[in-house]
C-alpha cells in the first residue's frame, strides 16, 4: 500500500484507514485526515506472531469485546502451531516465487522483509527472490 490515490479512496466514502507502517505516500494521509478519514498505521512485522500482533491491533481499533478478541486470537495460536507442524514435513529443496503482480515486464514480487517473504519462511520454503 505504497502507492495510495487519495481519490480513489475516498470515492469508496471510508471512515477509516488501515495501514502498515509502510503506507503512503504521505501528502495521501494528509489528505485523508483533512477529509476526516481516521488513518491508523497497524505494526509490520513478517511472521506468525506479527499476523497475531496485526489482528491484535485491528481488533484494538474497531472496539472488539475482549472475550472475542482473545477467543480469535487463540483459534490463530492454534493455526500457527498446525502450520509449523506441517511445515516440518516439507522438502527443503522448493524453492517459490511469490508473484505480486505483473505489469508489462516488470513483476512485482516478494522478496525480504516483505509479507510474502515471511509467509515462505514460516512454511519452510526458499523464496527464490532473496
Amino acid at each position: 500500500m505504497r502507492n495510495l490515490s487519495v481519490e480513489g479512496l475516498l470515492s469508496l466514502e471510508p471512515t477509516v484507514n488501515i495501514g502498515e507502517d509502510d503506507v503512503g505516500p504521505l501528502t495521501v494521509l494528509q489528505q485523508l485526515e483533512n477529509a476526516r478519514v481516521e488513518t491508523f498505521r497497524v505494526p509490520e512485522q513478517h511472521n506468525a506472531e506479527g499476523v497475531i500482533a496485526k489482528v491484535q491491533c485491528v481488533a484494538d481499533l474497531l472496539n472488539v469485546p475482549s472475550q472475542k478478541r482473545q477467543e480469535t486470537i487463540g483459534k490463530l495460536r492454534q493455526l500457527v502451531l498446525e502450520l509449523e507442524e506441517i511445515s516440518t514435513t516439507i522438502e527443503n529443496d522448493i524453492r517459490v516465487a511469490v508473484l505480486l503482480s505483473l505489469s508489462g515486464s516488470s513483476p512485482l514480487t516478494a522478496g525480504d522483509n516483505t509479507s510474502g517473504g515471511g509467509f515462505l519462511c514460516m512454511v519452510k520454503v526458499n523464496n527464490v527472490f532473496c
